[in-house]
């Protein structure tokens, strides 16, 4: 049951939104939200929600507002791809997943604090074994949209070239003292020859130069760096020594050792901004295609 539990974690960290869906009245009771007639109940979300919270380390007192939501949303986004895709069950959900969740069920009913947490939050393993099966369609989905941003690659490419500047990363060390005619003599002294690295070590007030030589590694255009340093910085050459530069910390002068730029495959993967775009789009697009055929209510606020 790992993977199921590890995808389920993400859920607090999705913001995809159902588009489409509405609170037009029709929810009564315990109900919060419906499916083509399929309910969702407080009674469930709760079970769900207290178990999604713990798997990320959090209570159901920790959660905000916007949290709870995140998670109904996403236990209507099963609901529906369960509707959507009811037909290839058996090819979504794998043949082990049975004898799967009896272990991870004999695992719980072996810890007593396992167990307590299952009686405290009112879980019940039929409840969790439904929201389990449904996870499997969310995956299933997931494929199908990682498959088209694939297909489209073409298109954030352009958005790269438009932008390559953006992804392009600089290597700089630098020596950081108090007052401006502190930084102008390190820097005759670097011009006259004498190790960068170890004037660092010898002059900067920033505590890491003892042992880096004020070398900072490389870093993007990002605001990793404060606005001057960047800006001083990603505007020198390989090799060159900057005049003192004026930040909040103080007077730094900056050696450029490095520069790279990066290609579109190293970007576009998943977890870069480039990508998650793309995939969100996606994502959203598709889903809002199969609900559109859907009679879907959800409430607008959780109290």
């Amino acid at each position: 049951m790992k993977k199921y539990i590890l995808a389920i974690i993400l859920v607090i960290t999705m913001t995809f939104s159902m588009i489409g869906c509405s609170n037009s009245g029709k929810l009564a009771g315990d109900d919060l939200a419906t499916i083509n007639g399929v309910h969702i109940t407080k009674t469930e979300f709760d079970q769900y929600l207290a178990f999604v919270l713990s798997a990320s380390g959090m209570t159901v007192d920790q959660a905000t507002e916007e949290i709870k939501l995140s998670v109904l949303d996403n236990l209507v986004t099963m609901e529906v791809l369960s509707q959507a895709y009811k037909d290839k069950a058996a090819e979504i959900v794998p043949t082990e997943f049975d004898a799967e969740f009896e272990t991870f069920k004999g695992q719980v009913e072996s810890s007593e604090d396992a167990k307590k947490f299952f009686t405290d939050n009112n879980i019940t393993f039929e409840y969790l074994k439904q929201a389990f099966t449904k996870q499997n369609y969310l995956s299933y989905f997931d494929g199908i949209v990682n498959e088209a941003v694939m297909a489209e690659k073409e298109t954030a490419r352009a958005g790269f070239e438009a932008n390559k500047a953006k992804y392009e990363q600089i290597r700089a060390s630098h020596i950081l003292v108090e007052k401006e005619e502190e930084a102008k003599k390190a820097r005759e002294r670097v011009l006259a020859g004498e190790d960068f690295a170890t004037l660092a070590k010898e002059l900067s007030i920033d505590p890491s130069a003892a042992t880096n030589g004020g070398d900072l590694d490389f870093f993007a255009k990002d605001g990793t760096m404060v606005a001057e340093f960047e800006n001083a910085a990603f505007a020198m050459n390989v090799g060159d020594v900057s005049q003192p530069i004026k930040t909040q910390f103080g007077y730094h002068i900056i050696k450029l050792t490095d520069k790279k730029g990066a290609s579109f495959d190293e970007v576009c993967v998943a977890g870069n901004d480039l990508y998650d775009t793309l995939y969100q789009r996606i994502y959203e697009e598709k889903l809002t295609a199969i609900e559109k055929d859907m009679d879907i209510d959800v409430v607008e606020t959780l109290k």
